[in-house]
């Protein structure tokens, strides 16, 4: 059976069909596991619809892998909801009644080119959910994880069942690598030409100036120092307050504040102007 794409065209029956019919309702969809006697383990993946009375049972599709007809069913069911395009149902996995027996009790594993170092069939489990051996239901179990496919559930080789949407949960968003930062350069301050207030620019001629011809200072002033007398305090004798409305408030002619500028500081200046000039 090959594999499909495209979801299978269902109709759900609301009552039963049955040639004589009972007019109870049917169940709802599900897939048949295949879990009773031999003849019927073939029937395992299908898609089944049976009456709540007489029990009559409708196949609509199958048979599938079975983790894919539960998706499939799910996606029926939910079809008002959600569409779903480019879905995967893969064939079913061999059946025990379906391979050859090599002695009473034996059947080989499920996977056809599984063979001993000595060149004979591997022995697969009755009891394994795909009938295969240990080695092949655990790497059928990884390769579906790796996938992000769902697998069946496996009691005998313990393999834990996963769905398609829990692959894809467990799995998480992708997630992209940072942006390595990269340092920081900062470009060398250039000459501005713009006579704006707010640019702060260094003209060439003052720079070349300040490096190569240094201007020479005046000295500094002295500071003068303040030396006590050496005739003691006259101690102040103490008086009865006055009062602020009698006193009076005498205002002397104030000193200018101004002073000459030193020569060699008129030079320095004169120096610095004619230069930028």
């Amino acid at each position: 059976m090959a594999t499909d794409i495209n979801d299978p065209q269902v109709t759900l029956l609301r009552q039963c069909g049955a040639v004589m019919s009972c007019g109870r309702l049917m169940g709802s969809l599900r897939v048949y596991k295949g879990a009773g006697e031999t003849d019927r383990r073939h029937l395992r993946g299908v898609l089944v619809q049976t009456c709540t009375g007489c029990h009559w049972t409708k196949f609509p599709a199958g048979p599938y892998k079975f983790v894919d007809a539960e998706q499939l069913v799910l996606r029926i069911l939910n079809s008002g909801l959600v569409r779903h395009n480019g879905t995967l149902l893969r064939p079913p996995s061999p059946v025990a009644a379906m391979l050859p027996l090599t002695q009473a009790g034996r059947i080989d594993c499920a996977n056809l080119p599984c063979y001993t170092k000595g060149g004979v069939r591997t022995q697969g489990s009755k009891s394994c959910i795909e009938f295969k051996c240990k080695l092949c239901c655990s790497n059928a179990a990884l390769e579906a994880t790796a996938n992000r496919i769902g697998h069946p559930w496996c009691n005998t080789h313990s393999q834990v069942a996963a769905t398609e949407r829990q692959m894809v949960q467990m799995a998480g968003p992708v997630l992209e690598a940072p942006i390595p930062s990269l340092p920081m350069v900062l470009d060398p301050p250039h000459p501005s030409t713009s006579s704006s207030d707010t640019d702060f620019a260094i003209d060439p001629q003052l720079l070349a100036l300040s490096t190569s011809t240094p201007l020479a200072l005046p000295p500094m002033c002295p500071i003068p120092m303040f030396i006590p007398s050496s005739s003691p305090p006259v101690a102040s004798q103490r008086s009865s307050p006055t009062p602020i409305s009698s006193l009076s408030v005498s205002r002397g002619s104030g000193r200018s504040l101004d002073q000459p500028l030193n020569p060699l500081w008129a030079d320095v200046r004169n120096q610095a102007t004619s230069s930028y000039h």
